[in-house]
């Protein structure tokens, strides 16, 4: 049985803001697209990034306090929108990256990444703080909690690009499985990646008869 991957609803949000129209203009070469084009593209990756940050933490929260009352997640929920929906320039930002080369270019988002990253992290924390009436010792919960997400959601991410292949032997008449192959010798054979699981378990099933012993005919 390999589990689903709990982080596999993440990728919801990469479908609704990287459409169709954005994978468009992720096609063109940077100097072939307009201030306009370059801003729609920075907004909906910086967009996904947000909704990714907000899921790592209510994540967290679920660990860090079982007794968080809903309107004041929805408030730490805001607060972190809000930096990515209302308090970043993403017009200035990409004037700035216009005229660069490729390598300026990258290292300026990696730049502007981190900062968004964390104000957006100091609202929810300040939120929590302001609304929720968080201690210093319940924000600690809430960080090393974050923490361990984020750190977990990069491992089990990464397993939506490997590819599996499981051998399995079986003793005796083979009856039935639910792999992709089976051999005359009683191997059954199972292929797939990662998101075979992605949303639901994937179990492997195959069952075989032994022949009786003598004993028991």
């Amino acid at each position: 049985m390999y589990a689903p991957r709990d982080w596999a609803y993440v990728q919801l949000w990469a479908d609704l803001g990287l459409d169709d129209n954005i994978k468009k203009l992720g096609e063109k070469k940077p100097e072939e697209l307009t201030h306009e084009e370059r801003v729609q593209i920075i907004k909906a990756f910086a967009g996904v990034e947000g909704y990714k940050q907000m899921e790592l933490a209510q994540r967290a929260l679920k660990e860090s306090d079982e007794h968080l009352k809903p309107d004041h997640w929805l408030m730490a929920r805001k607060a972190l929108l809000n930096v990515y929906e209302e308090s970043v320039d993403w017009d200035e930002i990409a004037r700035r990256v216009e005229n660069l080369s490729n390598e300026e270019r990258d290292q300026t988002f990696e730049r502007e990444s981190k900062r968004i990253l964390e104000e957006a992290h100091q609202a929810f924390v300040g939120s929590l703080k302001r609304d929720a009436g968080y201690d210093r010792e319940q924000i600690a919960k809430f960080e090393a909690a974050y923490e361990r997400a984020k750190k977990y959601y990069d491992i089990t991410n990464q397993l939506g690009g490997h590819a599996f292949e499981i051998h399995v032997t079986m003793p005796g008449t083979l009856v039935a499985h639910n792999g992709d192959k089976a051999d005359d010798d009683g191997t059954v054979k199972w292929e797939f990646d990662g998101k075979a699981f992605r949303d639901r378990p994937y179990e492997l099933l195959v069952t075989s008869r032994l022949p009786l012993d003598r004993d028991e005919k």
